[in-house]
């Protein structure tokens, strides 16, 4: 709750880029990190799928889900069977523009923090099914197409970005993940 709130403050400290439309966008993550749940670590790679939408202008709220494989840190080796076990993430949150630059009203860099909250099933042959509710804070750096309306294809806006994000569990668990992905706006 409290990175929330440093959150909101750190959005109204930011200045938002005039030539920066707000745009519902759809998009999605590879990422890979690793998962510590009663003192196992994990290896863990996921897809995911995100949908976010624009709260006001240098804030957007988002929600995601991914889909994650586990394997054993200690085992995680080419010649063995890699990620024999699974799970599921679902997150919300708020990020923030903490710094952008637009070139010629085209294209911005970008960089955002974020943070939220969420619900993970996971589940592999050692720590059984374990249902581990999450906070998280990170960081987002990318860039993005602005197309506008007088150019407009299928989509007025693309995006590519990088993430890092920690996760905090409250049994003690932790993790951290680190993805890149794309999405695109109307």
């Amino acid at each position: 709750m409290k990175a929330l709130v440093i959150l909101a403050l750190l959005a109204g400290v930011a200045h938002a880029d005039e030539q920066n439309e707000a745009h519902n966008k759809l998009g999605f993550r590879i990422g890979f990190g690793t998962l510590d749940v009663q003192d196992h670590e994990r290896h863990a790679f996921s897809l995911g799928l995100t949908l976010e939408h624009p709260v006001w202008a240098p804030v957007r709220a988002f929600a995601e889900y991914e889909l994650m494989w586990l394997g054993n840190a200690q085992s995680m080796h080419p010649s063995t069977e890699g990620y024999a076990g699974s799970g599921h993430r679902t997150s919300i949150g708020l990020r923030a523009e903490l710094m952008s630059k637009s070139i010629q009203g085209m294209v911005r860099f970008y960089l955002d923090g974020e943070a939220g909250g969420g619900l993970g099933v996971a589940s592999d042959e050692v720590m059984g099914v374990q249902v581990m509710p999450h906070v998280f804070v990170g960081v987002r750096a990318g860039y993005t197409f602005l197309w506008g309306k007088s150019k407009a294809h299928s989509s007025r806006t693309f995006e590519a970005e990088l993430l890092a994000r920690g996760l905090r569990m409250p049994d003690g668990g932790s993790a951290a993940l680190f993805g890149i992905g794309m999405a695109w706006g109307d």
